[in-house]
């Protein structure tokens, strides 16, 4: 057997149930020797990815204690093994596992601290690519930018919630460790609206209206300027138009680039 496969045997027998298969082929030593031996290696692995969750989710440590935040995260990777090598693309879900469990102890915001805090995660280690910046809302003459075809850029993020998530978050992150987190903060049932955008060091985060909401929303899928502007028409929310247009430019929410643009519409 090549050294690659028996790594890929390893890793498959320390992430799921084939741990038996494992040793009984690989390790020639008593079985409760082989078990306590391979044991140092699945615990291993399994308090390292504690760990990814715990920086990705720090907030929800906080929020409800290092201990019960550890138990919850174990119960989790042991239904959702990494499927990625980037360690920093896992624990999507596990704002969905720590709904549930809020839910079950009365705290129905526990989801959407945990949402709020996957969204930033997942903004800051998207990949790369071209947007579309104010320097080239400049270049676009009236007619050629009616006929633009934008789309916004994936490492944008949306996400909609029925509590302060942000305010809550905010107390919670400002707490000193050694303090408890104030007793009296208030949650306050509240739908808001949040656009995700990168920095060149930093993931920001804005609290957005329902309509630029609905209106980033429509750019998940590539959509013409025409359209969008009908779009805005039709809901009666002309005078919120131009605005949003200069919001897409301004934060650079629109993946692409002016010249490739231009290139597309001469091919036209």
């Amino acid at each position: 057997m090549s050294l690659n496969a028996l790594q890929h045997n390893f890793k498959e027998a320390a992430l799921s149930d084939q741990t038996e298969a494992f040793l009984r082929d690989h390790l020639p030593y008593k079985k409760q020797e082989s078990r306590g031996r391979f044991a140092v290696y699945q615990n291993n692995i399994i308090e390292n990815l504690v760990g990814v969750l715990s920086n990705t989710y720090s907030a929800c440590v906080t929020l409800v204690g290092k201990d019960f935040f550890n138990q919850s995260a174990r119960q989790f990777i042991q239904h959702n093994l990494p499927q990625e090598p980037a360690l920093s693309q896992y624990g999507k879900g596990f704002d969905k596992h720590f709904d549930t469990l809020g839910k079950q102890q009365n705290y129905a915001y526990w989801g959407e601290v945990a949402a709020f805090e996957w969204a930033e995660n997942e903004c800051y280690f998207w990949r790369d690519v071209d947007v579309l910046t104010p320097q080239d809302l400049i270049t676009f003459d009236e007619e050629t930018f009616a006929t633009l075809t934008i789309c916004l850029s994936p490492a944008i993020k949306l996400l909609k919630t029925e509590y302060n998530s942000q305010d809550i978050i905010n107390i919670v992150r400002n707490s000193a460790p050694e303090e408890e987190i104030p007793t009296d903060f208030k949650v306050i049932k509240s739908q808001e609206h949040y656009v995700f955008y990168r920095t060149e060091r930093k993931v920001m985060t804005d609290k957005i209206s329902p309509v630029v909401f609905g209106a980033l929303e429509s750019l998940t899928t590539p959509i013409s300027m025409a359209d969008l502007a009908e779009k805005f028409s039709q809901q009666g929310c002309d005078e919120h138009f131009r605005p949003f247009i200069q919001l897409l430019f301004e934060k650079e929410l629109i993946e692409g680039s002016a010249k490739a643009l231009f290139t597309e519409d001469s091919a036209e």
